[in-house]
Parts: structure tokens; C-alpha cells; sequence
């Protein structure tokens, strides 16, 4: 009996051993962790919306690049961390992760790269081809191996499995603005194409290849796109700024692909707060890879988790800074019927 109760006690002390303060903490796989950079790095898990964990971040990196699809190397503008140790990883290159993780797509400062992930090997360098590819939308044919890119007032066509720049897409030739381009949208079956840039939002069907529809939002200059993994919904937000008119509407657009039409669009604030926090300028969205939740800054000092399902504010996060820039980790393998 006595042999027995040791036992069970070493039992209990190995599976102690074995548990950490934070389970769902980064690395965690019961949920992704969302990034935010707001002055800190802040470790956001999804399970439960609220901060696990915050590092400080050096150099030029105000804005993240992306996440691995593991998980476990975050991406900033000039350097690579490891999310479980928190620390960077010396000699790493950065650059927007493709869906299957082998392969970085670096845009800037120098020559368009391509890099091997795993080996930090350059792939492919091209210091005539200006491709914005940012990791904030959904640029990525995932199936055919294709990103899309902004080229000023064009977009630009890269396969990045066969290292070869495939075509332009000059939208003023196809029944479109020759207007700029800033984030990138493409349907999960790489079908159609969605892009905005100051208040010119614009959809062009890729198999067709001409523009099927060009809107003039009422408000904003500077916003960015999020997708359903389903694309049940498009979102764009509106940062915006006092400089240059017209001024920020204050709210989430909503559109759906399905009807081409735009839905009652979301205030980012919570009932329970003062009016003075809602409808602040909102900047990037970040969704959650089941596509259930969207965070997007929306006030001073706090974040708004939104479902996805209902399109309505459940939470806001509250944060020491302003949101400079979001990123979670993404997944590409959806299949029809994933969200109700």
C-alpha cells in the first residue's frame, strides 16, 4: 500500500512538472496567440482574449510581417523572433511567410526576395520588381502557388513555387480606376480579387480578367481589408488621419461577396463603455484562424474582439498603448461549411 501511494504521489509530481503558469500561452497548441504591437509586443490568446504575455522589441520593426503557419517564428519589419524562448533569432531573414511556410516574400528597403525559410538561402532577387506584398489581407492563392502584389496602380502577379513573375494587372485596362493599390484580398479559390486604396474599393474577376465592380466609400483614405476564411465577409477598416481629407468614418465596412453588396457596418466600441472610446479610428483587422473572431483597434487604447458570426462587438482589450500593427497566425486548409 505504501509502494502505491509513492507511486501515485510521483505520479502527481511529473504531470506538475510537466504544466506551465500560462497553458495557452505562445507556442500553445489550443489556440493561436495574436500579436500586437503597441510600444511592447503583446501575447493576446484567442481562447480567452486577454494578455498571457508581452515582450520589448529593438531596431526599426514598428510593424509585423507575419507569423510562420506553425506558429513559432513571428515576423517584424528587420527581424525574426522565436515565440516560444521571446528572442530574436540571430543571422534570420524576415519577409511575409507563404501558406506552406518554406518560403519568405521580402518587399522594401532592396531588391523583391524570395528566401527558403527553413535555410535563410536567398531564391530569387529582382531589384526592378517593386512588390508590395504586406501579410495584412489575404494576398495568397494558396492553390496555384500565387501572390498578389501592389505595384503603385497596379497589381502584380508572382509564383512564388516556380520563382518566376507571372503578369500586371493594370485595372484601368479592364473596365477599372488607374488608382493605387494598398491591401490585397484574393478568394479562396483564387477566382476573384478584391483591393482597396483610399476611399476606391474595387473587385476584379481574375478568370475573366476584367473589373466587375468599383465603389467610392463615403469616408477615409488609408484602409485595410480581413476575410473570412469562408469569404462570407469582407471587412475594411478606415484609419485615416486629420491631414488628409476626408476624415475617418469611424466604423468597420462589411461586404459580402455573395450579394455584392455592403452590410450594416460595425461601430468598434462595447456597450458598457463611455461614448468617448467608441468609434474611434480603426487600423488594421486581424482574424482568428477559424475565421469566428476579427480584432481591430478601435479607441486609444484598446482593442475590439468582434464575432464574426453576428458581426458585433463581444469584448474590447484593453492595452497601455495605441495599436500600431496586428498579426495571428493563419491557416489555408478550409473547407466549405467550416463556419455556420
Amino acid at each position: 500500500m505504501k509502494r502505491v501511494v509513492i507511486l501515485f504521489l510521483g505520479f502527481l509530481i511529473l504531470l506538475g512538472g510537466n504544466c506551465t503558469k500560462n497553458p495557452t500561452g505562445p507556442g500553445s497548441a489550443r489556440a493561436p496567440i495574436l500579436y500586437v504591437m503597441a510600444g511592447l509586443i503583446y501575447f493576446i490568446d484567442t481562447a480567452t482574449d486577454s494578455i498571457v504575455d508581452s515582450m520589448s522589441v529593438s531596431g526599426n520593426s514598428p510593424y509585423f510581417r507575419g507569423v510562420s503557419p506553425d506558429g513559432s517564428k513571428l515576423y517584424l519589419m528587420d527581424q525574426v523572433i522565436d515565440t516560444k524562448t521571446k528572442t530574436v533569432i540571430a543571422g534570420a531573414r524576415t519577409g511575409v511567410p507563404t501558406p506552406d511556410g518554406k518560403y519568405l516574400l521580402y518587399t522594401g528597403i532592396g531588391p523583391f526576395q524570395v528566401i527558403e525559410a527553413q535555410t535563410n538561402q536567398v531564391l530569387y532577387s529582382d531589384d526592378t520588381l517593386n512588390l508590395g506584398v504586406y501579410g495584412t489581407g489575404r494576398e495568397f492563392d494558396a492553390k496555384n502557388g500565387l501572390v498578389y502584389g501592389a505595384l503603385g496602380d497596379k497589381i502584380g502577379v508572382f509564383d512564388y513555387r516556380r520563382l518566376e513573375y507571372v503578369r500586371t494587372i493594370d485595372p484601368g485596362q479592364i473596365g477599372g480606376l488607374n488608382w493605387c493599390v494598398n491591401d490585397i484580398v484574393v478568394s479562396r479559390d483564387g477566382r476573384k480579387l478584391y483591393y482597396v486604396c483610399g476611399e476606391v474599393y474595387s473587385a476584379i474577376d481574375l478568370v475573366r480578367d476584367t473589373v466587375i465592380d468599383v465603389l467610392i466609400l463615403d469616408c477615409g483614405n488609408y484602409a485595410w481589408l480581413g476575410v473570412r476564411p469562408d469569404d462570407r465577409y469582407i471587412y475594411i477598416t478606415d484609419l485615416g488621419n486629420s491631414i488628409v481629407p476626408p476624415e475617418p468614418c469611424r466604423k468597420i465596412l462589411i461586404y459580402s461577396p455573395f450579394t455584392e453588396t455592403f452590410l450594416q457596418p460595425i461601430v468598434p466600441c462595447y456597450p458598457i463603455y463611455d461614448t468617448v472610446l467608441c468609434g474611434g479610428p480603426v487600423g488594421q483587422i486581424a482574424l482568428t484562424p477559424d475565421g469566428r473572431k476579427a480584432y481591430v483597434p478601435g479607441g486609444p487604447n484598446f482593442l475590439s474582439v468582434i464575432d464574426t458570426r453576428t458581426n458585433q462587438v463581444i469584448k474590447l482589450i484593453e492595452l497601455p498603448r495605441s495599436v500600431s500593427s496586428l498579426t495571428v497566425q493563419r491557416k489555408y486548409n478550409f473547407l466549405e461549411g467550416d463556419l455556420p
